[in-house]
């Protein structure tokens, strides 16, 4: 799947793509002898397998990063997605960080892929608010056709105790990667369609996203002033709800952040 926008610190097209590459990590075959609480349907022993490939991903230091634009809405919920890329631009791991509204949480959920398909999800998410949270991890593993084949999970009061917890077997579940790849295509909820600009004494923002009064929007600082950036800036009633093409670059603003600097702004040719 081709992605025809441009991601913070890779300049390539991405793609998606089902083609071996010789540089994607390989699967360590040493397998995980510790046998796991069984619970719901038994681990067949494939476990380990995945675990050694899930923490070659996450431990290599020659794969590349990117992500999306930052998405948030009114009421606290926010969304942003962290890829990982071998050398020929494929992706091999998409991290959601989001949080939910009403809660302060930053919450992930992990897909691994290998070969273009989605071999591995795990997820770190909450249920329940103060005294009654509870923090969950769930793994899952998936064979070719992409279907759930086991799934476990531990929970905890709270996230950093999760390590120190036990795994349960369950039913094989399924963590769809639908969201991400919306937002991957800026499409549905994350649309960047002109909504409109912020003008805080010298410094204008461009905002963009889906137009709804309580949906996704994300803001891009105004560095460039070209003729069309001008246009919007000074009449932004003209442009609102139109479909955008935007390419940005992700910075640090010094101060242990970063913001989203607008590289360049155009409609999208119907």
């Amino acid at each position: 799947m081709k992605i025809p926008h441009l991601l913070v610190l890779i300049s390539a097209t991405l793609l998606w793509t089902a083609c071996t590459s010789d540089s994607k990590p390989e699967v360590n075959e040493t397998k995980n002898e510790q046998d796991p609480i069984e619970m719901g349907v038994e681990d067949d022993g494939r476990g380990g397998e995945y675990e050694d490939y899930m923490a070659i991903v996450d431990m290599s230091d020659s794969l590349i990063g990117a992500n999306t634009l930052y998405y948030a809405k009114p009421g606290g919920e926010s969304y942003q997605v962290y890829l990982k890329l071998d050398e020929e631009s494929n992706i091999v791991r998409m991290n959601e960080q989001y949080t939910n509204a009403g809660s302060g949480s930053i919450l992930n959920t992990y897909y691994y892929y290998r070969d273009g398909e989605k071999v591995a999800t795990k997820e770190i998410y909450n249920e329940g608010q103060g005294d009654t949270e509870m923090f969950f991890e769930r793994v899952s593993y998936y064979n070719e056709k992409e279907k759930p084949i086991i799934s476990k999970i531990r929970s905890a009061q709270y996230e950093e105790y999760l390590e120190e917890e036990t795994f349960n077997i369950i039913d094989p579940l399924d963590c769809s990667d639908e969201r991400a790849k919306r937002a991957l295509m800026r499409g549905g909820e994350f649309a960047t369609n002109f909504v409109g600009v912020i003008k805080q004494e010298k410094i204008n923002y461009i905002i963009v996203g889906e137009g709804k009064e309580d949906g996704f929007r994300t803001s891009l600082l105004v560095q460039q002033f070209t003729p069309l950036i001008i246009q919007m800036l000074s009449n932004p009633d003209a442009f609102k709800g139109k479909p955008m093409d935007i390419e940005f670059e992700e910075l640090p603003d010094g101060q242990g952040f970063t913001f989203q600097s607008l590289i360049d702004i155009k409609p999208v040719k119907e």
